[in-house]
Parts: structure tokens; sequence; C-alpha cells
């Protein structure tokens, strides 16, 4: 019995190569690139002491390779579904259920964020280099992880589906 291979797998493989692979360039294109290149002098008032450039870049430098680490393991199991290797689809399931708690996380504070700054507009601070204001931000913080937490819903519930997973059981 040959199984034909699901658009619906190729199409979710292939959006985390493409997301995986750009969050990876980013993360190496970030640790590569000078610190003070990256952020230009911190503005603070006076009294405020900066925090230490070697500390901090320590901790980004830290942060990015984590972040590169993560989309390399998510590119490698990614590139595995594609083949429909049935570990990469097990590691797929892990890293969108993942993506969902942080989703969930995002989606609720981002909401509760602006609902709060909604109803005590005096807890705002004034930032004049900023274009929008707290709410909206926090707004769009909650749409992206809303966004985000559909989005891995739906790779879940596709890949634990029994036609899916009979795609990548074992043949004789």
């Amino acid at each position: 019995m040959s199984l034909q291979r699901s658009i619906l797998v190729t199409v979710i493989a292939w959006l985390f190569i493409v997301f995986s692979s750009l969050g990876l360039i980013n993360a190496v294109l970030f640790m590569a690139v000078p610190l003070n290149q990256l952020m230009p002098a911190f503005h603070y008032s006076s009294g405020v002491r900066q925090p230490d450039p070697a500390v901090t870049r320590s901790l980004m430098q830290r942060v990015m390779l984590l972040s590169a680490l993560i989309d390399a393991w998510v590119l490698l199991s990614a590139i595995g579904l594609l083949r429909r290797q049935s570990w990469a689809r097990i590691s797929i399931i892990v890293i969108a259920a993942i993506g969902t708690g942080i989703s969930a996380i995002y989606a609720l504070l981002g909401g509760i964020g602006a609902l709060v700054l909604r109803h005590y507009p005096e807890a705002i601070p004034a930032f004049p280099d900023i274009p929008w204001s707290a709410v909206t931000l926090l707004t769009l913080v909650g749409a992206c992880g809303f966004l985000l937490l559909a989005f891995n819903l739906w790779v879940l519930v596709k890949l634990l589906s029994k036609a899916v997973g009979e795609e990548f059981e074992p043949t004789a």
C-alpha cells in the first residue's frame, strides 16, 4: 500500500523551514554585529546608572545563542518532517505544543495589559520617542500572540490527525 504525501504536511514543513531559517539568520547576525552598532547610547535621566556594556553584551549573546540553537532544532525537525521522518513529526508536535503555551502567555499578557492600561491611563509612562501608545503596543503583542496560538494549535491538530499519522508509519 503506497501512501500519497499530503500537501498539508509539506506546507507545514516549508513554513517551519522558512521561519526557522529567518530566525537562525537573525540570531547569527545579531551575535556578529558589535553591540554599540545595534543599540545607540541609552538616554537616561540623571541619577540612573547605565548597565555595564560587557554584561549587556554577554547576556544578549547568550540569549541569541539560545535562539540560534532552538531555530536550528526547528529547522532540522522541519527538514525531517518534509522527508516524512517519524521522529521529526514528534519533534514538530513538541515544538508546536511549546509554541502554543508561549503564544497563550503573550496573548494573555497583551490583552490583560491593554485592558488594564485602558482603565488606568495614569499608569502609562510618557514615551515621547515612541510613535504609539503603550496600549497599542500591548494590543499588538496580544494579537500576535493570538495569531501564533491559532497557528500552533492548527499545526498540532493536523499533525496529530490519524491521516497524517499514517503517512509517517514505517512500511513493511
